[in-house]
């Protein structure tokens, strides 16, 4: 497995990764079209001068998206990755499973895991607050991406309209899924690990994939109501994963 040291380094990894995900129709590309539409606005923020620290920026989203790739690798190779990604990588098994549960389930797994992780390792211990408002930054790109990414997911499931019906509007599975809190309690997390005695890291780590994974079990299976309309979504949406994760990975950048 390829590790990245920057940001570019991530990109290009990406952009094999989704190569192959395209060509073997693999509904892992439809979460990892959207992902790159993020890291692709985060670059071209450090390139502008957005972030305090830019160097730092791109150090910790290398550390963060290793943490992806090295989910993706040991599922490849038969492993075991972390529970919430396992929880993510199963779904692609079910072809129930309709295209906004796949992105959430990645958004899951990567920010109530990963990110809270990432920030940690980045900024460990007394370091963390100095990160505080680069990290802050990323919830504002974060949210314009959602925004355009939501035409892109009604474009695929064309009935996601129909989650209204039970009082659940479609942008709202996307973004008060939610982004935000999650965002919120990864800081929390990463504070969290950071307060940790090494010995104590993994027990603490092992503890937040516990959550993430509870979490992508119910966007997995919800209940009897939202299931029932999800179903009916996926009757309607786009079956051709590759066209699929070619919609998202055309996701405009946010003027």
């Amino acid at each position: 497995m390829r590790t990245a040291e920057n940001i570019v380094d991530v990109l290009e990894i990406m952009d094999e990764m989704l190569e192959r995900f395209r060509a073997e129709a693999d509904p892992r590309g439809l979460f990892l079209a959207l992902y790159r539409a993020v890291t692709r606005e985060i670059h071209r923020g450090i390139e502008g001068g957005r972030y305090d620290d830019g160097d730092r920026m791109s150090r910790f989203d290398a550390v963060f998206a290793n943490r992806y790739f090295e989910a993706v690798d040991r599922w490849d190779r038969g492993e075991r990755p972390t529970r919430a990604w396992r929880v993510a990588f199963e779904a692609g098994r079910d072809a129930g499973v309709c295209v906004v549960q796949h992105l959430l389930l990645g958004i899951n797994a990567h920010i109530n895991l990963d990110l809270g992780v990432s920030a940690a390792a980045i900024c460990p211990g007394p370091a963390l607050p100095a990160l505080g408002r680069d990290f802050e930054r990323i919830n504002d790109t974060l949210k314009l991406l959602l925004d355009v990414s939501q035409d892109a997911v009604n474009h695929l499931s064309p009935m996601m309209g129909l989650i209204d019906t039970f009082a659940i509007r479609a942008d709202e599975m996307m973004a008060t899924f939610s982004v935000q809190l999650a965002r919120r309690e990864a800081w929390e997390n990463a504070e969290v690990v950071g307060a940790c005695p090494p010995e104590r890291v993994a027990g603490a780590i092992d503890r937040i994939d516990r959550r993430a994974a509870t979490l992508g079990r119910l966007v997995a299976r919800p209940g009897a109501l939202v299931g029932a309309a999800l179903r009916v979504v996926r009757t309607f949406e786009e079956k051709d994963v590759r066209r699929a994760i070619e919609v998202l990975a055309a996701i405009p950048t946010p003027a």
